[in-house]
């Protein structure tokens, strides 16, 4: 006979926290909570590094100076995670990551390149939330802090 699994409230309200944030839904939501509760990542740039969505120079024979994707990591995270920019860049009642969608195609990025892009933020923004326990809000999306060193400054 199988035992009921009982929910663990940080869990249950991490996945509440994430489910509120555009293109993120009831897969997603679940599997990023478990990856950043599990791992404790302490800085965005170590979960945005985890599922291999980090930038890194791309040098072998005829490729030499370009930039692209690590792809060292997580390749369902980073799926899931690409998945989830797709459904931010298409939201109709929240316009904030489709904005940031046509401001990185003006760039002259590519489709994918600029979904990526979305991708990267959305796992910033979602070490955020389960991180500092706070709620989405998309008027701070594009704001970043003022200086650097005051992302470490909680900790």
């Amino acid at each position: 006979m199988a035992q009921a699994v009982e929910p663990v409230p940080e869990l249950a309200d991490a996945v509440e926290r994430l489910r509120r944030v555009p293109g993120v839904g009831p897969v997603i939501a679940p599997a990023l909570a478990t990856c950043l509760l599990e791992k404790r990542f302490t800085h965005p740039d170590q979960f945005v590094a985890y599922p291999g969505l980090d930038i890194r120079v791309l040098q072998s024979g005829q490729r030499k100076g370009r930039a692209g994707l690590s792809k060292y990591g997580d390749a369902e995270l980073r799926r899931l995670l690409y998945m989830a920019a797709l459904g931010a860049a298409r939201c109709r009642t929240d316009r904030t990551f489709a904005r940031r969608y046509e401001r990185e195609q003006a760039k002259g990025l590519a489709k994918t390149a600029a979904l990526n892009a979305i991708a990267r933020k959305l796992a910033r923004l979602t070490w955020s939330l389960v991180t500092h326990r706070t709620a989405y809000d998309p008027a701070r999306v594009e704001t970043q802090p003022k200086h650097p060193a005051s992302l470490d400054a909680g900790t």
